[in-house]
């Protein structure tokens, strides 16, 4: 399945890789996790995160400042692994901080546009 999820900033751009009988296997392995590539960022970054279960996810953007910038997802996400691409082009050079709530899991990650 492939979709895509946009602001009207269009800064990004999602695709949801999932295969329903893979993820069947995979659901009692799958961890949470976020990753951004590259990082330092000059134009697209790619956004990596596994969704462990079923549940409420949310993905945003913030500024150093603690600013939300951009929310990247918020909403119900099934078990699976999905990518996004953030289009860094529009954002000012800095320090942004990308956050992934799942649940009661929380990760954060610095990323650095320049």
């Amino acid at each position: 399945e492939f979709w895509r999820y946009s602001t009207g900033s269009e800064l990004m751009s999602v695709t949801v890789n999932t295969t329903p009988t893979v993820m069947s296997e995979l659901n009692s392995k799958l961890t949470a996790k976020l990753n951004v590539s590259p990082n330092p960022v000059s134009r697209v970054a790619t956004v990596s995160y596994n969704v462990p279960h079923t549940g409420y996810v949310s993905v945003k953007l913030y500024d150093a400042s603690g600013r939300v910038i951009t929310t990247l997802y918020d909403g119900m996400l099934e078990a699976g692994s999905y990518t996004m691409t953030l289009d860094a082009r529009n954002l000012a050079y800095g320090v942004y901080f990308l956050k992934y709530e799942h649940g009661t899991t929380k990760y954060e990650t610095k990323l650095i546009v320049r």
